[in-house]
C-alpha cells in the first residue's frame, strides 16, 4: 500500500470490499478527491491523515465507531456513513452549518 503515495494525480481510490483494516502509515495522494472504504474492515481514522481537498468519502458498512480525523476536511460535499457504528456527529465540525 505505500505505493499510493506514488500515483501522482490520483483522484479516485476505491478500497471497498477489501480486508483492509487500517490507514495508519499510508500518505494518500494530496489530489484525492473520493476514497471509498465501504465494506472494510476499517475501525478509525484517527492519525489518519485524508487529503485536505478531498470531497467524497464512503465508510458505509464499517465498523468505524468514531469520525475523529475528518474534522479538517472543508472541500468534503459527501459523507456515506450507512450501516456503521456511529452514534454520534458532533466531531464533524467542517459539516456542521454547510448547505451541503
Amino acid at each position: 500500500m505505500d505505493s499510493i503515495q506514488r500515483l501522482q494525480g490520483l483522484q479516485s481510490l476505491d478500497l471497498s470490499d477489501t480486508q483492509i483494516t487500517s490507514l495508519d502509515g499510508i500518505q494518500l495522494p494530496a489530489e484525492l478527491q473520493s476514497l471509498d472504504l465501504s465494506d472494510t474492515q476499517i475501525t478509525s481514522l484517527d492519525g489518519v491523515q485524508l487529503p485536505a481537498g478531498l470531497q467524497s468519502l464512503k465508510l458505509r458498512g464499517t465498523q468505524i465507531t468514531s469520525l475523529d480525523g475528518i474534522q479538517l476536511l472543508a472541500e468534503l460535499h459527501s459523507l456515506d456513513l450507512s450501516d456503521t457504528q456511529i452514534t454520534s456527529l458532533d466531531s464533524v465540525q467542517c459539516l456542521q452549518g454547510s448547505s451541503r
